[in-house]
């Protein structure tokens, strides 16, 4: 959410530069929870974790799992080597779940996604389990093992390391937007969440 929030901000405080906006960051179970106690109008997010009648989702973007490593990671030789026999066949390039079990892994958060996919025995054989982000990549750039992220979790200026696409199987989260089923928010509010559908559909490029 670090590269998709700030670029619909950006736009929607130009085309509506008297609105003021409050953020509050926190995890999908209090994010949940402060949506349902009426504390914000609307949320951003995945709705994996989601499973609310009284919640209405609208998705926004999918967004596709990866491979976390260090540059130097022999994985990165294996797709760089695989990717133009690939293309040259006419398929996409990626890594399978099979070239990443002997690497040491690290169980995040968004780890569950590999869950009821041939991909989970990696988190059956986690040597790590990090729930914080920077820990994460604390642990990342010091060579400890890999990890899975969404594209999104990752940032376009790491220097160390590298987000590698998972092709088999191929996996994805789905971002959208929020709100209260049944519920009236703000002008403010719903102008918003139709202007940040709209501008993700149209505009924003993953």
């Amino acid at each position: 959410m670090t590269k998709l929030l700030p670029s619909v901000l950006a736009e929607y405080s130009k085309r509506y530069p008297d609105i003021e906006i409050v953020l509050i960051d926190d995890n999908s179970v209090g994010v949940t929870n402060r949506l349902l106690a009426g504390e914000v109008d609307l949320a951003l997010g995945n709705c994996h974790t989601i499973n609310q009648a009284d919640i209405d989702f609208t998705p926004l973007i999918a967004d596709p799992i990866g491979v976390v490593c260090l540059k130097s990671n022999a994985l990165t030789d294996e797709l760089q080597n695989a990717t133009a026999a690939q293309r040259k066949a006419g398929f996409a390039a990626g890594l399978k779940w099979q070239q990443l079990i002997e690497q040491p892994f690290i169980y995040n958060g968004t780890c569950g996604l590999l869950e009821n996919t041939p991909a989970e025995v990696l988190n059956r054989q986690a040597r790590y389990t990090v729930e914080n982000i920077t820990s994460l990549f604390s642990l990342l750039r010091h060579g400890l093992g890999i990890t899975t992220l969404p594209k999104l979790a990752f940032p376009s200026n790491e220097p160390d390391l590298i987000w590698l696409p998972l092709l088999r199987p191929a996996l994805t989260r789905q971002i959208g937007i929020f709100k209260r089923a049944n519920k009236t928010i703000s002008p403010a509010a719903q102008t918003f969440h139709k202007w940040c559908v709209e501008y993700v559909k149209q505009d924003y490029l993953l």
